[in-house]
């Protein structure tokens, strides 16, 4: 793994963000659009990047230094990757994947911009909603990386370290094993779903269907709730759920 390690400089890098750097609220949301619809479009063309996409957006996040509040989300992955020397499938994966970020990032510079940080944190939460997974709001204004490169281990996620390995990497960033486990979990489904859609077949993916605007749908395409689903939807509402609102460790 040492030949995935980048030589360390003498300044460090720390994560800034900066929400306003979008302008308004459109221009934000066409750049989160922009991004969301290429990472779709990837995965669409080869499903093996749905991974490979979470998994950089993990290992950027899992640089982050708790202890000193060093590193973290910054887009150094994708610095690293486009000078490491290692060629297995692995990284060969993550770099299609940070190539489709940079192609998209150059792309919008004519008309919009976007940090590699923040696509890098998009793309992870998409690969998620892409194989039907709930959506993950992402906090935007990270800054580019700067400085030096961290020493976490590109293909920490790869399966070559040991549990322990893995598990300090966690809790180095700060992570509790439970965010942890959460995290694992979505990788775990990533990597075993079933990719049933071939590369080459990607351009007649199914188009989504719609209903006029006004029109309302047919009964049989809903269930009719009865007295017993009502009570039952009220007595959740009334119970404290541990895990409402954003989670999956605030995505990345």
């Amino acid at each position: 793994s040492s030949s995935l390690l980048l030589p360390s400089n003498t300044v460090n890098a720390q994560v800034f963000l900066d929400p306003a750097q979008y302008g308004d609220q459109e221009l934000r949301v066409s750049a989160v659009d922009t991004v969301r619809e290429s990472v779709r479009r990837a995965i669409l063309q080869n499903p093996k990047l749905a991974p490979a996409f979470y998994q950089l957006a993990l290992t950027d996040a899992l640089s982050f230094q708790s202890s000193n509040q060093q590193f973290g989300p910054d887009g150094w992955t994708v610095l690293a990757l486009l000078n490491t020397k290692s060629n297995d499938a692995y990284i060969q994966n993550l770099q299609s994947a940070a190539s489709a970020l940079l192609d998209t990032e150059r792309a919008m510079r004519k008309k919009t911009a976007i940090t590699l940080a923040d696509a890098v944190a998009i793309a992870g939460a998409e690969s998620i909603e892409s194989i039907g997974g709930p959506v993950l709001p992402v906090q935007l204004g990270r800054a580019d990386h700067m400085g030096q490169i961290p020493d976490t281990p590109l293909d920490l996620l790869s399966g070559k370290y040991s549990t322990a390995d893995v598990t300090d990497a966690f809790r180095r960033a700060g992570l509790t094993d439970r965010e942890m486990t959460a995290l694992l979990a979505g990788l775990w489904t990533l990597e075993r779903v079933e990719k049933s859609r071939s590369a080459e077949d990607w351009r007649q993916s199914a188009k989504p269907k719609f209903r006029e605007a006004g029109k309302i749908g047919r009964m049989s395409d809903f269930k009719a709730l009865s007295d017993e689903d009502i009570i039952d939807l009220e007595l959740r509402d009334e119970l404290e759920d541990p895990d409402d609102g954003w989670y999956i460790s605030d995505s990345f």
